[in-house]
Parts: structure tokens; sequence; C-alpha cells
């Protein structure tokens, strides 16, 4: 009895060890660069035709690793905060809606009530080779522990069949009353784990974003 009680301590001490590891692993690997968006058709304007209010909450505006637990469903998604996207997204926003909607747009108000950008390389991370196998491989592999399309930063199946790491964008906005929403998933074209140093697939993203939003804009 007391040979299998200290196998099991044995084994939680050095699940809690790798846990620790692993958190300074995603850390010092998964560090948020800026951002760039490309701007080839960007153009900055002085004035504008409608006006646009920023009504996102406060707290989800920053750059934040959504958990630093192994074993927390969130592990290895970040959240892109405005600090590193450049331009600002709301002016990107902005200026591309006057570029393109600006007269179907004018005096109207458009209201953002969400516009999140999340990195997603849980599959790199909990797959990678650093996990190994028994107690902790097992619960590190599990499929509950993903998460889904319905939480931050998350995925479905049918939004990302490979589940190579990906970038989630969700627009919120509000326009004479009607609540339009938009989301892209963009994953990387092969598993290479480069999305932690790869900010283009970002402005990839948010240029499918801007798409899906000039295209199914009601007003």
């Amino acid at each position: 009895m007391q040979s299998i009680i200290f196998f099991l301590a044995n084994k939680i001490r050095k699940f809690f060890k790798l846990n620790a590891l692993l958190c300074m692993v995603f850390l010092s690997s998964a560090c948020t660069p800026t951002a760039q968006l490309k701007t080839e058709n960007y153009k900055n304007y002085t004035s504008y035709s409608f006006k646009l209010v920023d009504q996102r909450p406060a707290e989800g505006r920053d750059s934040e690793k959504l958990s630093l637990s192994v074993t927390n469903c969130a592990y290895g998604i970040t959240r892109i905060g405005d600090e590193d996207t450049k331009p600002d997204r709301i002016i990107y926003l902005k200026n591309t809606l006057q570029k393109h909607r600006s007269a179907a747009l004018s005096n109207h108000a458009v209201y953002v009530k969400k516009f999140t950008i999340h990195k997603n390389l849980q599959t790199h991370y909990r797959r990678s080779n650093v996990f190994g196998g028994g107690l902790v491989g097992g619960l590190l592999g599990s499929t509950e522990c993903f998460a889904q399309e319905n939480e931050p930063g998350g995925f479905g199946v049918d939004e990302n069949p490979s589940s190579f790491p990906a970038v989630i964008i969700e627009i919120t906005l509000d326009i004479g009353g009607r609540s339009q929403e938009y989301r892209v998933v963009k994953s990387e074209p092969a598993k290479t784990g480069l999305l932690e140093t790869n900010a283009d697939l970002v402005s990839l993203a948010m240029e499918e974003a801007m798409a899906a939003v000039l295209e199914s804009l009601r007003i």
C-alpha cells in the first residue's frame, strides 16, 4: 500500500513540476508580437460621413495569456490587445468603412460592441513532444480540454478541421439598434508552430474580417 501511495505521490509531484515548466515555456515562447496590419489599401481620413463609437468593455482590450496552467482549457490561447495591433484596430475599421461605405453610412452611428483578436496555439503546445506520455499526456491530450467556438479564442472542428494554430477575430457592431456579428478563423496553411512569431497571420485574418464586415453590413 505504501508503495502505491509513494508511486502516486511521485507522479503528482512530477506533474506539478512539469506544469510549472510549461508555464515558463508558454511565457517565453508565446510572446505577443505587434501585428502590423497591411496598409497597402489603407488611407487615413480627416473627416468621416458617420460617427463611430467604441463601446467595448475596458477589461478586454489588453493583451493576455488566458491561462498559464496546462490543465486549463484556455492554455495556449493569447488575446492580442490594442497595444499590439498597428495601426489601431478601431481606426482601421473606421477608415475601412469610410473608404468603402461612406455614402451608405452617411449620418449614421456605428457602435463597436466587440472587437477581439485571439491566437490559438493549443494543439501546438498540448501535443508537442514536451508533454510526453503517461498520466500527464493523457490529461493534456483530452479533446475535452480544448476551447470550443463559444469560448474566447476557441474554434469548432468545422472552422478549422486541421486544428492548426489559428487567429480568431470576432466583431460585433450596432447600427440603428441592429446588432451585427462577424467571426473569422484564419489557420496556418501548415502545422509549423510558428504562429507565435508570425504576425502576418493576424494581418491576413484582419483582411478577411474587414471583407466580411463590408459584405454583410446592414444599414
